[in-house]
């Protein structure tokens, strides 16, 4: 998700689990039955009320995308990211890792704290906030990106100083070991061939540099390095325009969707697709007017498994599934919601997408290149809805 100008802003823009999530209707949602043989599990993050602690809840998804709820939740934290065999949360004060072992029913028991905070350079006081941590495709490597915004030596060294961690996950125990980390503002995805993670922005701390795709490298050990960054100027754009880079989601292979914002009205958001190279540089053929326009506010966007579409969230018109088409330009496909704010996205391998949206919806749909639906029984109300991770149980 896009970090702004201000890091105090983007963060709270990043972690808006009670500022964002807003005006919900009804408590809970579907059943208490089991699946027998789900496609996916589900956990989503709520608050009993506005001021309520975050905490999750986990549900079954069938094969037509009916949700059914996990007995035993819910747990607090915010949801994160999940191995299959552990899931990783945030605490309500943004500044701790929770790790829970997953039961063979989607259940979750709570295992250890982490503090991320405590990780600042010598003589800075403690990070202040985090974003939910995320993972590498295979599981091993958990990375968490956060900030601290108060100087401690007086050298501006500690001043807006944002970081990604990166912690060695014990596939056996669950446990976490610090390895590092890098001047990152931004979260953590990873190409297909998990190798690269790009972001729109400048990794550093000006704020006006906000231009510029930035690519971190995953060596080895799991650790991230500074990688090569491109210009993401559309080409044959207006003279005098300008567009930022924000939103980035990586296809099974090696292409990147890239959503460039505009920096002057009137141009509208496009959609780029670059090709990212075996050294992580990127390179596009897309021009400007090839380019789909969406609007000026763009939200979380997320490929799907089989890396043929593309769902963004556009905060001025709705929901939008793009065809994404490799190297060439993408091109639209539908508009599943019109006029909402959506504050969360995640697709399963049965082509389910699920999106959390302003107002306590938590909606199913089952979408093709060809056909989409909305599946039985969506949208379900859930008391201030918010973060969604998804762990499929079946393959593409």
């Amino acid at each position: 998700m896009r970090m702004t100008s201000s890091l105090a802003v983007c963060i709270a823009a990043i972690l808006g689990v009670s500022a964002l999530l807003a005006q919900s209707t009804s408590p809970s949602v579907a059943t208490t039955s089991s699946t027998p043989s789900p496609v996916a599990r589900v956990y989503v993050t709520s608050q009993a009320s506005a001021t309520a602690a975050p905490e999750i809840s986990a549900y079954n998804a069938d094969s037509e995308g009916r949700l059914t709820s996990i007995a035993g939740g819910p747990w607090p934290g915010i949801a994160s990211a999940t191995t299959g065999t552990y899931f990783f949360a945030l605490d309500q004060t943004f500044r701790n890792a929770i790790s829970y072992k997953v039961a063979s029913n989607g259940a979750l028991t709570k295992v250890a704290n982490y503090d991320l905070a405590d990780r600042a350079p010598s003589g800075c006081a403690n990070y202040d906030t985090f974003s939910p941590p995320t993972l590498d495709h295979t599981g091993a490597t958990l990375y968490a990106t956060g900030g601290e915004f108060s100087s401690g030596t007086g050298d501006g060294t500690c001043t807006d100083n944002a970081v990604t961690q990166a912690y060695r996950i014990n596939k056996d125990t669950g446990d976490l070991t610090y390895l590092g980390s890098v001047d990152s503002f931004y979260e953590v995805t990873f190409d297909g061939n998990n190798m690269y993670t790009f972001s729109g922005g400048c990794y550093c701390k000006s704020a006006d540099q906000d231009t510029d795709i930035i690519g971190l490298q995953r060596e080895s050990d799991g650790m991230l390095a500074l990688a090569t960054t491109t210009s993401d100027q559309p080409m044959g754009a207006p003279s005098g325009s300008s567009w930022a880079a924000s939103e980035t989601a990586a296809d099974p292979t090696d292409h990147l969707a890239v959503a460039l914002e505009p920096a002057q009205s009137p141009w509208h958001s496009l959609l780029a697709a670059y090709t990212i190279g075996s050294n992580g540089s990127l390179t596009t053929t897309n021009t400007s007017d090839q380019m789909p326009e969406i609007g000026d506010l763009i939200g979380p966007m997320q490929m799907s498994p089989s890396g043929l579409l593309l769902a963004v969230a556009d905060n001025t018109e709705g929901l939008h599934v793009m065809h994404f088409n490799g190297a060439n330009p993408i091109t639209p496909y539908a508009l599943l919601l019109s006029n909402t704010q959506v504050l969360s996205l995640a697709w399963d391998n049965a082509n389910h997408l699920y999106a959390t949206t302003t107002g306590g919806k938590l909606y199913v749909f089952t979408v093709t290149p060809t056909s989409w639906s909305q599946a039985p029984g969506s949208p379900y109300s859930i008391s201030y809805a918010g973060d969604l991770v998804v762990r499929s149980l079946t393959s593409q």
